[in-house]
């Protein structure tokens, strides 16, 4: 099996979501985009990277 490799903004976006799920139980793009101080068109653009990568959350 290949192994895929993300890069830091990537990383970075993945903690952000881990790190509102154990605060809040439940994560929108809305608290991810505040968290990394970006905008949120910004996050669903890395949501879809990750879905295109078929990483698993």
């Amino acid at each position: 099996m290949e192994r895929k490799t993300i890069g830091k903004s990537k990383e970075d976006y993945l903690k952000a979501i881990l790190v509102v799920l154990k605060e809040h139980g439940a994560c929108r793009n809305a608290d991810v985009s505040g968290r990394l101080g970006v905008s949120k068109s910004s996050t669903c653009r890395y949501d879809n990277t990750i879905y295109i990568m078929d990483l698993r959350l």
